[in-house]
């Protein structure tokens, strides 16, 4: 039974993997993802809300980027990766190219002001009242 399950185990898997590889669209990440970011010693909440091409960047405890959601930009969806730009409050630009990963979070690098901040995202099952 144990070596049935983790054969079943190991087809979702690779399902999941084949679905990434095939290039699906933003879209088809619509929704609130929400987690921490982290930049050197510098901490806060990350809120990214994607509906089909476009979406909004919130990020706590991060004055340079600015108090309110920041308007993506470019953002696409394929070979497993999600790309999009951002311009902070100060004007410095966010690029990032994040994997998605099997388990469906989104982490990662991005590039924002020439420093790496760091990103681990999850898709909220209902959007926060």
């Amino acid at each position: 039974m144990g070596c049935a399950k983790s054969i079943w185990g190991k087809a979702a898997a690779g399902l999941v993997i084949l679905w990434l590889s095939f290039g699906v669209h933003a879209h088809d990440l619509s929704g609130v993802w929400k987690g921490p970011w982290y930049l050197g010693m510098s901490s806060g909440v990350a809120i990214l809300r994607l509906d089909g091409g476009q979406g909004t960047l919130h990020m706590t405890n991060n004055e340079n980027f600015g108090a309110d959601p920041v308007p993506l930009r470019d953002v696409s969806f394929e070979s497993g990766m999600l790309r999009f730009r951002a311009k902070g409050s100060d004007g410095s630009a966010m690029t990032a190219v994040l994997p998605v990963r099997e388990d469906g979070a989104i982490r990662g690098p991005v590039t924002y002001g020439g420093y790496k901040l760091r990103l681990e995202l999850s898709l909220l099952k209902s959007e926060p009242r």
